[in-house]
């Protein structure tokens, strides 16, 4: 290996090892920053699935377009354009250094940018890796040391299998031309034969076969009016991610257990900018079936949580089987994208007794993105007729070089009513609503930042806990402020009304104003490897009628090195809120591939550890414990879920091996 080799290796690997450090930290708060108030386990190993444009989650950024940049939230409009224009012009880039041509990049930019982008040309390539199969095998269990009550009842609730949750991952990455894969997962409760399993073959050819994926996946078209599965990520503090990038079908890594699709899709290029996509398949439901007053059957709620640990749980399990057949025909050029899709949904039940026989119907749905000069137009048209059209209508602008702002309107019909979409939006569900969101993201400066938005949605019909016409508003602002890799700081402020069904047991049920308002300082800092996190957070939480309740939240976590192969993750945090509604939420590290966002409700502490392990070169090993403890109470949860303790301990642990 000759001298200049020798030092670009060396340059590339400092920088990749820097680049680590910051990629931990912005994955954290890129997931944090997206889910404002939620409280979930979030299962994001969708986002690390390879597809056309990225390899291990990364975007090929020799063919990248202006959508694809989108998903970069830290560098303005400006600078994405910028590295566009420059590849226009004099290129593909050939290394990670020739980044520090590129008008409005700094080092800074470059540190920051480094995990999210791969150089596909990159001369020290085959240097540095090998192409071989890449294996992963990944295994997890979960263990609460509190019984719950459905493991101790004795009627048809009770939980039929262990308190024992597991589960187990395998995927195969061959040459970038063939991955496979399956998953199995058991919860708390089931037992084995409730076992949920997914299974899945992906082809990526060159030339005129695209992708073929067989088994179980996502598929997104448009901006989700239509169809769209996975995450929907809606309003965050990333005011510039309103638009949705992905024009597929992507095989499905998640262990949720609804939403996916199980059959065959395949992406044919007909042109050079023409890619269409046929897709077919099952989608199932997990719905609750009632007797009317002739001792007819019907359904009633729907289910996505995938339990089914009881009886009543096991029989409504696949009760609706959604046949799905569609095409997407993509059109792509530098400016421009087009998207004509087609889906028809039939739906069936596997009770004899219920006919849904007439449920069958076509959709169809057009989509567009548009960049011209400092403009970026995107927008999605659907519905059931062309009299009551659903649509989205939005725009990213490049106001300067530090400023850029956001704005979609949307309108979606009360007779949409489609469950497979996912569009963005103020409710669960893309109908009966009318919005306009617009959002500001200005760099003042290198180290101080400010984001805002505005979103004002009305409601023309009734909706759920809403017996009448009504409207809802939210307002956000960021300020922070920060020094790479040293510290950084923001204080946050977001304001929420909505109109909910009063409580008063009334024969007409009025409307009371529910206004929320959570105030947030956050402090880090860095010492070398070590990262300090401290938080206060207030919510004041007022209902029209029953004046205003508080909580509060504190935290202060820790992360650091042990040794060269074993990290260390602490936290403690103290909650107090007066009730429900103004309990807080906090982002929490857990085992990789998922993410803790609990609610804190009440009066009480929390604590955790994390603890990550690198075994041998292929080996790794993640443990975490945590424990929450109440003051206020004697028993935690509800229904079967009930702990008759005030306090709560569980325990991860997570084994992978790659090679």
């Amino acid at each position: 290996m000759n001298l200049k080799i020798k030092l670009s290796v060396v340059f590339i690997v400092s920088l990749q090892l820097n680049a680590q450090i910051i990629e931990d930290t912005q994955v954290e708060n890129r997931i944090e920053s997206l889910l404002l108030n939620s409280e979930s386990e979030l299962d994001y190993s969708e986002w690390d699935e390879s597809d056309s444009r990225t390899e291990k989650g990364k975007i090929k950024i020799n063919k990248a377009k202006l959508s694809d940049l989108n998903a970069i939230e830290f560098l303005s409009l400006a600078q994405k354009q910028s590295i566009l224009k420059h590849i226009q012009i004099y290129g593909e880039l050939q290394s990670i250094y020739e980044l520090q041509t590129i008008e409005l990049l700094d080092s800074i930019n470059i540190q920051e940018l480094l995990p999210y982008i791969l150089i596909t040309q990159n001369e020290f390539k085959h240097i540095l890796s090998q192409d071989k199969p890449k294996h992963e095998f990944r295994v997890l269990s979960y263990w609460k040391r509190q019984t719950p009550e459905g493991f101790l009842r004795k009627d048809s609730l009770k939980y039929l299998g262990s308190k024992l949750k597991w589960a187990m991952r395998y995927n195969v990455k061959n040459n970038g031309k063939l991955s496979y894969g399956f998953h199995l997962e058991k919860d708390a409760g089931e037992m084995a034969k409730q076992l949920f399993s997914s299974a899945y073959i992906k082809y990526t050819g060159s030339n005129w076969i695209r992708t073929c994926i067989f088994g179980d996946q996502q598929i997104n078209f448009g901006q989700g009016l239509l169809i769209g599965s996975g995450l929907s990520l809606g309003k965050s503090a990333q005011v510039m991610q309103i638009v949705k990038t992905r024009h597929e079908a992507r095989p499905y890594l998640s262990f949720n257990e609804n939403g996916f699709l199980r059959g065959l899709s395949i992406s044919v290029n007909l042109h050079k900018k023409i890619v269409t996509t046929h897709f077919s398949g099952i989608i199932n439901d997990d719905a609750s079936i009632y007797l009317d007053s002739n001792q007819g059957q019907y359904f009633g709620s729907i289910y996505s949580n995938g339990y089914y640990r009881n009886a009543k749980e096991i029989n409504r399990r696949n009760t609706i089987q959604n046949k799905l057949f569609g095409n997407h025909i993509h059109y792509q050029s530098s400016q421009l994208e087009l998207g004509f899709t087609h889906v028809y949904n039939k739906s069936s039940s596997r009770m004899s007794s219920i006919d849904m026989n007439n449920l069958g119907h076509h959709k169809f749905a057009f989509d567009w993105k548009w960049q011209s000069k400092n403009l970026f137009y995107f927008g999605e048209l659907t519905g059931q007729n062309l009299k009551t059209p659903s649509f989205l209508f939005g725009v990213l602008i490049a106001l300067s070089k530090q400023t850029d702002v956001s704005i979609l309107f949307r309108n979606y019909d009360l007779n949409l009513n489609n469950r497979l979409g996912n569009g963005f939006g103020e409710g669960s569900k893309n109908t009966n609503e009318k919005g306009l969101y617009s959002g500001l993201n200005m760099h003042m400066s290198k180290r101080i930042q400010v984001k805002l938005y505005n979103d004002i949605a009305i409601f023309p019909w009734l909706k759920y806990r809403v017996n009448a016409q009504s409207m809802a508003s939210e307002q956000f602002v960021q300020i922070q402020y920060s020094k790479r890799n040293l510290y950084s700081l923001y204080i946050r402020y977001r304001n929420s009304k909505k109109s909910i069904n009063t409580t008063e047991n009334l024969h007409l049920k009025s409307l009371d104003l529910h206004i929320k308002q959570v105030y947030r300082l956050h402090f880090e800092y860095f010492i070398g490897e070590i990262r300090l996190r401290s938080r206060y957070q207030h919510t004041r939480y007022s209902i029209q009628t029953q004046g205003i309740k508080m909580g509060n939240l504190i935290y202060q976590d820790i992360s650091f090195p042990v040794f060269k192969k074993l990290k260390c993750s602490i936290r403690w945090t103290v909650f107090d809120s007066e009730d429900y509604n103004s309990r807080g939420f906090a982002f929490e590290n857990n085992v990789p591939g998922t993410y803790s966002i609990p609610s804190y409700s009440g009066n009480g502490e929390r604590i955790y550890l994390l603890i990550q392990a690198q075994l041998n070169k292929h080996l790794k090993f993640w443990i975490r414990f945590a424990k929450s403890s109440y003051s206020d109470v004697e028993s935690l949860g509800s229904g079967t879920d009930t702990i008759n303790s005030n306090k709560l301990e569980d325990i991860n642990i997570l084994i992978q091996w790659k090679i």
